[in-house]
Order: C-alpha cells, then sequence, then structure tokens
C-alpha cells in the first residue's frame, strides 16, 4: 500500500495539456517582395508591408501554427529556435524557404522565400524581418478568429 501515494502524486503531477507545451507569440515584421518575370528578366512587382501575426507553437509535437493561416506546419525546434530549411513543389511551383525565429527568450524572426512559377515564368522572391513578443492563448484565439471571418 506504500506505493499508493507515489501513484497519486505521479497522477497528479502529470497534466495532460500542460501550459508550457504551448508558446504563444506577437510577431511585428517587415515583409519585402518582388516578382521577377524569367524571360524579360525585369521585375514586374515589388511591395514592402508591415504584418502583424500571432503564433502557437507546440513544443511537444515541433509544430507550429499562424493566425494568418490556421494550419500547424511541421518544424524543427533547436535551443529556443524554431528551425524551417525546406524545398518543395506545390502546385507545380517549387518554393525553397529558409527561416529562423527565437522564441527563448524571444527574439528576432527571420525568413526566406524563393517561389519559381515556371507556368507563368515568374520568380518571386521574399524576406521577412522582425521581431517577436510573448502573448497568450487568448490572444491568438482571437487574431485566428478574425483572420477566418
Amino acid at each position: 500500500m506504500k506505493c499508493l501515494p507515489l501513484l497519486s502524486a505521479l497522477l497528479l503531477s502529470a497534466s495532460p495539456a500542460v501550459a508550457d507545451d504551448f508558446v504563444y507569440l506577437r510577431c511585428e515584421s517587415s515583409r519585402f517582395i518582388a516578382v521577377k518575370n524569367l524571360k524579360s528578366n525585369q521585375i514586374i512587382k515589388r511591395e514592402e508591408k508591415t504584418v502583424i501575426q500571432h503564433l502557437k507553437l507546440d513544443l511537444l509535437n515541433s509544430r507550429i501554427m499562424g493566425s494568418l493561416g490556421g494550419e500547424w506546419e511541421e518544424v524543427e525546434i533547436v535551443n529556443g529556435y524554431v528551425v524551417e530549411d525546406k524545398k518543395e513543389i506545390v502546385n507545380g511551383n517549387t518554393v525553397i524557404q529558409k527561416a529562423s525565429m527565437q522564441f527563448d527568450p524571444t527574439g528576432q524572426i527571420v525568413a526566406d522565400v524563393l517561389i519559381r512559377r515556371d507556368s507563368l515564368s515568374e520568380l518571386e522572391s521574399g524576406k521577412i524581418r522582425g521581431i517577436c513578443k510573448r502573448s497568450d492563448e487568448s490572444a491568438f484565439e482571437k487574431a485566428l478568429n478574425e483572420t477566418e471571418s
């Protein structure tokens, strides 16, 4: 019967949804986008804007969800950073993305993206530079719901 108090202590201390399993961030970043026509080698579109996005980071499952996209994406988590380095084909377009975001402690977000659209003879390049700060679940849910409306 001595194991019963130990078992109770273990069960009470093991919560299935510990708050520390998720990190919520509010990131403000500048996004620079340029689209080049590959035939003429001319830039046909240039855009710069400031974007605020709320992020939910699932530390246990190494994934992230943004309030602007609303879907989970697998990431690598290394020493307080979210890291992405991927190349994939999406709808016939080649997408290359390299990104890092400091979350512990909070800090910079840096991302570079190249999208080659052979069907349109275009190359889109994008840069994201910004700062992330701690947030909370209610701010994330509010931002996610505003995006879906």
